[in-house]
């Protein structure tokens, strides 16, 4: 699926980001097919041929629509559900009572939006600016770009090389800035060690309650950011 994959190596599939972030967060394993080998994939089932010939020769004419749907779902129960699948072997029933257990359940959080990454660029002091506020990142990303994600109307994810490194709130008073002193420690620690990764999605670091600052302290920091954008 070339809307899914951004290159093959010799024994790798490398994913683009927006569907690895997809399945990631739905929690599924993502197995592909050879490319020009038919064998590898999944049998398609003839669905709407084997329905037009097996049940739509049943319906009788002038009957309503409700009819129609009452008569499908009784042929699906009594007949089609209940006979050997050609390919399988066993009744589609039954194979669906083997297959739940690996089903993953559905509805259990919130669904997964398709938002568009924006990018900031980090100031000397470690900063990023949104909405025209400021929120604390890394003084060891000074300079560099991240992405930033709204995952609802007050909260976002900061994203650097690929994983989630921060989550904030949007604070409503521009003269109040985020403290985060706990991340920033972990990040300086895993600069480090190499910069190889500031965190994963499974230990996002939670911003607490912005703390007043001073205006002239705050025009300061907006000088840092407007030379750095």
């Amino acid at each position: 699926m070339k809307t899914v994959v951004q290159r093959r190596l010799a024994n790798e599939i490398i994913l683009t980001k927006q569907f690895a972030d997809f399945s990631d967060y739905y929690g599924f394993e993502v197995r592909l097919c050879t490319p020009g080998k038919p064998r590898s994939k999944g049998k398609v089932e003839n669905f709407a041929g084997y329905v037009r010939k097996n049940f739509l020769p049943r319906i009788r004419s002038g009957q309503t629509l409700e009819n129609w749907n009452h008569d499908a779902l009784r042929w699906l129960e009594k007949t089609a559900n209940n006979l050997p699948n050609g390919t399988t072997g066993m009744p589609p029933k039954e194979r669906f009572s083997e297959e739940t257990s690996e089903l993953l359940p559905w509805g259990k959080q919130p669904e997964y939006l398709v938002e568009e990454w924006e990018k900031r660029k980090v100031s000397p002091s470690g900063h990023i600016s949104v909405e025209g506020r400021l929120y604390p990142i890394s003084n060891a990303l000074g300079g560099k770009d991240v992405e930033i994600r709204y995952i609802d109307t007050n909260t976002f994810h900061v994203r650097y090389d690929g994983n989630i490194i921060a989550e904030h709130k949007l604070t409503g008073n521009p003269f109040k800035l985020v403290i985060a002193n706990s991340s920033e420690k972990q990040m300086k620690k895993e600069q480090a060690n190499g910069l190889t990764s500031f965190a994963t999605s499974s230990r996002i670091s939670q911003a607490p309650e912005a703390t007043a600052r001073s205006l002239a302290w705050y025009e300061q920091l907006l000088e840092e950011v407007s030379r750095n954008d």
